[in-house]
């Protein structure tokens, strides 16, 4: 028979490691999210910077909890309106659906539906503000939720006390991106056909003194434009060069949009030659 008396002890301990086990499992604070500690100023953190990229991008649909979604293959022409929110503490340092480390500091997004990675404007609806941030994530998975920025970016547009806003987001396309803000501090296009109206353009990309090191760069950069990419064996006493030349090219538009392509593939320096 079962004596209480000679079991009370057993039960006193039970009882002590069955609340010891609660406390470790158990603990609210570790499954909330939230911003960081301390004075952080998030005006010093600069916009993502839109950059080409070549390699494969996530855009297979994926199903979560119960719901299928159907990425896009490109963010050309997104645009939607919506809520906004941010994520913090619980998710920084983890990996986000594209692989990278999470930094709630950076400037960056979750979205369902845009390719992974690619860059997205933000604006603030309410007070006019708009960053520039990178989607490398999926979500937010919450009902009329439209996008989840990092807490820099949140914070940037000035929302991360209210926990939400309502924003418009703006898919980008970083050569048109780039060639856009690259036109507000050029020559005026009319200018430039004037001068060189008598001329022919190039872009000199890079300049070698090993033949094999300028024909593998002309290979790659086939890969980038269908323009004629030419040699040329440039003789000297002292150092002879083969440069690399991509021309002629009779749009100065389209020139400019070529330079910051190589440039952003970091293939070289490329600059206009006129002949």
């Amino acid at each position: 028979m079962f004596n209480l008396k000679k079991n009370s002890w057993f039960f006193s301990v039970l009882s002590i490691f069955v609340l010891w086990l609660a406390g470790c499992t158990f603990n609210p604070s570790i499954e909330k999210d939230g911003a960081p500690k301390g004075d952080f100023d998030a005006a010093r953190v600069p916009d993502a910077v839109p950059r080409p990229h070549y390699g494969k991008t996530k855009s297979r649909p994926y199903k979560v909890l119960g719901v299928t979604y159907n990425p896009l293959k490109s963010a050309t022409g997104y645009t939607a309106e919506g809520v906004a929110s941010w994520y913090g503490t619980k998710f920084h340092g983890k990996k986000t659906a594209l692989g990278e480390t999470y930094n709630m500091y950076g400037m960056s997004a979750a979205h369902r539906t845009l390719p992974l990675p690619s860059y997205a404007k933000v604006t603030n609806l309410d007070n006019g503000k708009s960053v520039v941030v990178r989607v490398n994530d999926r979500g937010p998975f919450v009902k009329d939720r439209l996008i989840d920025l990092s807490y820099a970016a949140a914070k940037k547009l000035d929302y991360q006390k209210n926990g939400t806003a309502r924003v418009k987001v703006e898919g980008i396309v970083p050569p048109q991106y780039q060639a856009k803000k690259t036109t507000q501090t050029a020559p005026a296009k009319s200018l430039l056909n004037d001068y060189t109206k008598n001329k022919r353009m190039y872009l000199q990309v890079a300049a070698f003194s090993q033949l094999e090191s300028a024909q593998a760069l002309k290979q790659r950069l086939h890969t980038l434009t269908k323009l004629p990419v030419t040699v040329l064996y440039a003789p000297s006493a002292a150092h002879p060069l083969h440069r690399v030349r991509i021309g002629p090219i009779s749009d100065a538009e389209q020139l400019e949009q070529l330079r910051l392509r190589i440039a952003n593939a970091k293939l070289g320096s490329p600059h206009v030659v006129l002949e």
